[in-house]
């Protein structure tokens, strides 16, 4: 069963950002970092965290992205780790339900998803 999560009744934009647990330090870093340019910028932050796995789950989502579904968010930024370990066509049985809206990648190309990169030489 999904649960609805309800849109700011202000009507700003709701990000979802799925991350690789947020206990992480790198990932926890990512949070904040959307988290402040949201709220700079007006929007809303949804954050799930889950893990990579070498194998897909049974069902069409790990069950914390489950409680997310495309009608709750405007767009959607994926890390990179999230797609690591699994196939092209795992990662879209996973994320595929969200292709209606706009996706990013955070570290890692995840087929023609747009993606940023972490410059990790200089800390930025």
């Amino acid at each position: 069963m999904t649960r609805q999560v309800l849109k700011d009744k202000k009507r700003r934009p709701v990000i979802g950002l799925f991350l690789e647990g947020v206990p992480i330090a790198y990932q926890a870093g990512l949070f904040f970092g959307a988290a402040d340019a949201a709220r700079q910028r007006g929007a809303s932050i949804i954050c799930v965290p889950g893990q990579a796995s070498e194998k897909v789950p049974t069902g069409p989502a790990p069950p914390l992205f489950n409680h997310v579904s495309p009608a709750d968010v405007d767009g959607l930024v994926i890390s990179g780790a999230l797609g690591r370990n699994v196939s092209p066509e795992e990662f879209m049985s996973l994320y595929g339900r969200f292709l209606s809206k706009p996706m990013v990648s955070i570290d890692q190309v995840l087929g023609d998803m747009p993606a940023v990169f972490v410059d990790k030489e200089s800390g930025f």
